[in-house]
């Protein structure tokens, strides 16, 4: 019996002496959280400095933001503790719908920038095990932009769970507005409010085509399309 607990005490410690100290893994989830960042900004850099028009930019940039964002955690954090109160079929649809207009909304506003290069300031341990990383984004007509991701890493992969610009969280933004407005009209109202939104997206798309001849309607429709068919997909569910 002596023995088998002395085995089993070395077996135990041997398990001890190879896990990575805490340290090691902050240090582990910054390395992870900087290289991934790099990867992003220089997609978005290249993206953002090549001949293609601001549409086209757009529905990229979309599908970059979609691979990047843990839209679930996002999604779910904004609402606060309006999430338990939520049917799994109004999670679905919500869950949906938040992420086609998180990423339409900010892949919008990044393509109107104009931008040359961008440089990593720091990269800082956050909680949860979480790393934030800082950086700014050059741009030849104004001071840099400045940008900050909380990224969370798995087993698997690195993700961005909040964003913040110029200092102000994405998350914190839109859970204040967000969790306002269920408390004040309901989550089916907030549903069908994302919904309008994303329509008048749709509308503003076509409209810009439109007035541009129609030169760039493969490009236009793309990201919005997918969008509607999601969209018709939930409703025909409901």
């Amino acid at each position: 019996m002596s023995r088998l607990r002395h085995g089993l005490l070395g077996a135990f410690l041997t398990c001890l002496i190879g896990l990575p100290s805490h340290g090691e893994a902050a240090r582990d989830s910054q390395a992870a959280a900087r290289a991934f960042v790099i990867g992003l900004s220089s997609e978005i850099v290249l993206l953002l400095t090549s001949e293609t028009s601001v549409t086209a930019r757009e529905n990229r940039l979309s599908l970059l933001l979609r691979h990047a964002l843990d839209l679930e955690v996002i999604a779910r954090t904004v609402i606060g503790n309006h999430w338990k109160e939520a049917t799994p079929g109004q999670r679905e649809i919500y869950r949906t719908l938040f992420a086609d207009f998180v990423t339409r909304t900010y892949a919008r506003q990044l393509a109107k920038h104009e931008v040359t290069s961008f440089s990593i300031l720091s990269v800082d341990a956050a909680a949860n095990g979480d790393a934030v990383v800082a950086e700014h984004i050059e741009r030849p007509d104004g001071p840099p932009l400045s940008l900050g991701f909380r990224v969370r890493t798995g087993p698997k992969e690195s993700k961005i769970v909040d964003i913040s610009a110029e200092g102000v969280s994405m998350v914190l933004t839109q859970r204040s507005d967000f969790a306002a407005f269920v408390q004040r009209e309901g989550f089916d109202a907030l549903v069908e409010a994302l919904r309008e939104k994303l329509s008048k997206m749709d509308h503003a798309e076509e409209s810009a085509n439109r007035h541009t001849g129609g030169g760039n309607l493969q490009a236009t429709s793309a990201t919005g399309m997918m969008a509607r068919k999601r969209r018709a997909t939930l409703r025909d569910r409901t």
